[in-house]
């Protein structure tokens, strides 16, 4: 999923650009979950590994303070 956004957004981001693509993110996060096992049945609820993601992005971005 990181590597997703990494693609979406670069390596170069902001915040704010961070959450736009969270705002778009339900239209393709099940796509990326379930092409990581082919073999797997399609994901149920997407949303904690999401979450997880932006979660763990959103300490690369420019602007991010812990």
């Amino acid at each position: 999923m990181t590597s997703e956004l990494r693609r979406r957004l670069g390596a170069t981001y902001t915040l704010d650009e961070l959450a736009g693509e969270y705002g778009a993110s339900d239209r393709w996060a099940r796509d990326v979950v379930d092409s990581l096992d082919p073999e797997a049945p399609p994901a149920g609820d997407v949303g904690t590994v999401t979450d997880a993601a932006f979660h763990l992005y959103a300490r690369g971005a420019q602007d991010y303070h812990p």
